[in-house]
């Protein structure tokens, strides 16, 4: 199948308060959302006079393209209900590679692209999309910390998380973070067509290939450490950034004591030091990605 560069079967669930769906049936005949389901607090057409983005593949600089519209012509159509996709991604190759997927499916109309962190919210705010796709993984920042952004700049904003390292910890923070769907770059192109759909139509549900077996997973980790109600406390507060002599302050237990939980939360998540154990336990699920923090952690050590 084609891809990006750019899975599998589709599964669908409920997790921390989100509507979860699941991935959509691939048919690259017809849409698999209708497109007159557009939801009723959609924004009202531009005038003609109003410039919009339009997508222009580049070289390996920064890119933020802004162009004046030539004439009704270029004007959506309320009748076609096309989408208005934003791409951000630092690789040309990934935004040529969506230029020419808009190109073959006329219902996704790329109106702007841009290649940082950066330029991303001055350009969604000025094209105003439907759905944005960004990279994981971007020149100058982290692409979930963006998704997180956007989705309080506009709650009603499509996103799609492309990522070249499909991992279950990533896919769960995405979820977290309030993203629409979660596509590895690897997967047909169909995949990525009907993430984009779906994003356009239910921003504020999950879709992602493969979330069933990945949380599967997760469970099964989690039972698998079998970490009792002491050492999940002690792990909470390890994530708080607490020494083990504040630790033992703040459970009221002694010193030696604290020292013997927290080596055995160690000896359990396979760590060696602080900063290892809350790795372990983000990858793992016992505990959330935004709640770590790494600085203080790596201070501790």
């Amino acid at each position: 199948m084609k891809s990006l560069n750019m899975g599998n079967a589709q599964t669908g669930a409920v997790l921390a308060g989100r509507c979860v769906m699941p991935a959509m049936a691939r048919d690259s005949a017809r849409p698999v959302l209708g497109l007159g389901h557009r939801r009723p607090d959609e924004r009202a057409l531009t005038s003609e006079t109003e410039d919009h983005a339009t997508a222009q593949p580049d070289g390996n600089r920064s890119i933020a393209h802004l162009v004046p519209e030539q004439g009704s012509g270029a004007r959506l159509n309320r009748a076609s209900m096309r989408i208005r996709l934003v791409v951000i991604d630092g690789h040309t190759l990934i935004r040529y590679g969506l230029s020419e997927l808009a190109a073959q499916n006329p219902e996704i109309e790329i109106v702007a692209e841009c290649s940082s962190m950066a330029d991303a919210l001055s350009v969604v705010q000025a094209a105003r999309p439907d759905v944005v796709t960004a990279d994981v993984t971007l020149p100058d920042g982290d692409g979930l910390e963006l998704a997180r952004q956007l989705r309080d700049l506009r709650t009603d904003l499509g996103i799609v998380l492309l990522t070249s390292c499909a991992q279950d910890d990533v896919m769960f923070r995405a979820l977290e973070t309030g993203v629409s769907a979660f596509v590895p770059k690897t997967a047909p192109l169909e995949e990525l067509l009907a993430a984009i759909r779906h994003a356009a139509v239910a921003a504020s549900s999950f879709t992602a290939a493969g979330l069933a077996a990945a949380l599967f997973r997760r469970r099964a980790m989690q039972d698998q450490f079998g970490l009792s109600v002491r050492e999940n406390e002690v792990l909470q507060l390890l994530r708080r950034g607490m020494s083990t002599p504040e630790i033992a302050r703040a459970m009221s237990i002694s010193h030696s004591t604290a020292k013997t939980y927290v080596a055995r939360l160690y000896e359990k998540l396979g760590a060696a030091n602080r900063a290892q154990a809350l790795m372990a336990a983000v990858h793992y699920g016992l505990i959330r990605y935004e709640q770590t923090t790494p600085g203080r952690a790596e201070a501790l050590m």
